[in-house]
């Protein structure tokens, strides 16, 4: 069984990234301890395989503990995880040669599993200005340009997941705004259902005070579900509104199914709109207005 040493001075952190990293495939045995404890480790937490060091902010601290570490632990290979990118310390002035490799805080289980194992499997995962210059080594680099907005907006670097799903860094870009679109319109639905239901006092015989505070929550999080949305993008919204529109024809035929009148006059106000828009989406593609790519 492979031996795993966490280092995160959050104590917070530290539980959601050991739960994290006990959920991961392989087998391994975990030990979770803060920077405090390092000096007081014993024989246990040494010569671990893998040990991943989460960089506290100040900088002096983090390299300092590094060497420390190091000295005191001995592990086979470092897997940093920041808060900031790019390091303030290039990847050759990193103390020691066991330093495999530097991932975002935010970055998501995927990423963070597909380090690990190619960490493990001696390579390198390091931002592209700051990777090694290891022929014989493989390195995870990352352009310039997600380091940037990793450490500008805390958000995963967009090539490292385009990298796992095998596509450009433009196509995961689209998918995730495309996703993120595409769940916004329901939570807008579901606020704006609560809010009417609310409104009508339907289950609220007898209960005033709960009816106007739920009205007053879901009229808030409607507004902020609109503001979502609009926040979000048109492109994004109109590429959303394409991929939902099937869902008229097994709407249409579950009516049908329950011997229903096929729409309702407000339905068919909502499903010409559906239609317009969809075909608005569909001819901004075509023409090269709206992008996938």
């Amino acid at each position: 069984m492979a031996k795993m040493v966490l280092i995160e001075a959050h104590p917070l952190l530290r539980l959601g990234l050991w739960q994290i990293l006990s959920k991961l495939d392989d087998v391994w045995e975990i030990e979770g301890m803060g920077l405090a404890d390092v000096s007081k480790a014993d024989g246990v937490h040494a010569g671990a395989d893998l040990l991943i060091y989460g960089l506290p902010v100040d900088t002096d601290e983090a390299w300092s503990a590094l060497h420390e570490i190091q000295r005191v632990l001995t592990p086979k290979r470092i897997l940093l995880l920041t808060d900031v990118m790019p390091l303030p310390m290039p990847v050759q002035g990193l103390p020691g040669a066991s330093v495999y490799g530097c991932l975002m805080k935010t970055a998501s289980v995927e990423i963070l599993e597909a380090a690990i194992r190619l960490v493990m499997a001696g390579g390198q995962c390091f931002p592209s200005e700051q990777a090694l210059q290891a022929p014989a080594s493989t390195v995870c680099a990352l352009p310039s340009r997600d380091v940037e907005e990793a450490g500008s907006k805390g958000t995963m670097p967009v090539s490292a997941g385009a990298q796992l799903l095998q596509i450009t860094p433009r196509q995961y870009e689209v998918l995730v705004l495309l996703g993120a679109s595409m769940s916004l319109v329901p939570y807008l639905f579901s606020a704006g259902y609560g809010a009417l239901l609310a409104l009508r006092g339907d289950t609220y015989a007898g209960q005033r005070g709960l009816r106007a505070r739920d009205l007053l929550v879901a009229g808030l999080a409607t507004l902020y579900a609109l503001w979502l949305v609009y926040a979000g993008g048109l492109s994004q919204v109109l590429l959303s509104v394409l991929l939902y529109a099937p869902g008229i024809a097994m709407f249409a035929a579950a009516k049908h199914q329950h011997g229903q009148r096929m729409f309702t006059r407000a339905e068919q106000v909502i499903v010409a709109g559906v239609i317009v828009v969809a075909g608005w989406a569909a001819w901004g593609l075509y023409q090269g207005h709206l992008h996938l790519a």
